[in-house]
């Protein structure tokens, strides 16, 4: 209840923050792009497949060991980040 467990409760709180500010600006993003008249595509090319791919295996691996030593340690610090984590792998998507 005190020292640093109470300092997790609360940067886990700070977390699930930033993870709404970025929802709201990913949609905020789509939509603006779905309704923009003159809005240009993106240029994509085999390299950044690559990077997406690579990102994607990264992320993925870094949430997965973030979640079992959430689990192992108690730590809701580490579980938000996990979570956290895991956005980033939904967001490359």
């Amino acid at each position: 209840p005190y020292g640093h467990r109470k300092f997790e409760a609360v940067a886990a709180i700070v977390i699930s923050g930033f993870m709404a500010v970025a929802s709201v600006e990913i949609l905020t993003e789509c939509f603006q792009r779905l309704f923009a008249k003159q809005s240009s595509p993106p240029v994509v090319s085999v390299t950044s497949y690559l990077i997406m791919a690579l990102t994607v295996l990264v992320n993925m691996g870094v949430s997965y060991y973030e979640h079992k030593k959430s689990v192992e340690l108690h730590s809701q610090l580490l579980a938000a980040d996990a979570k956290h984590t895991l956005t980033d792998v939904f967001a490359t998507f």
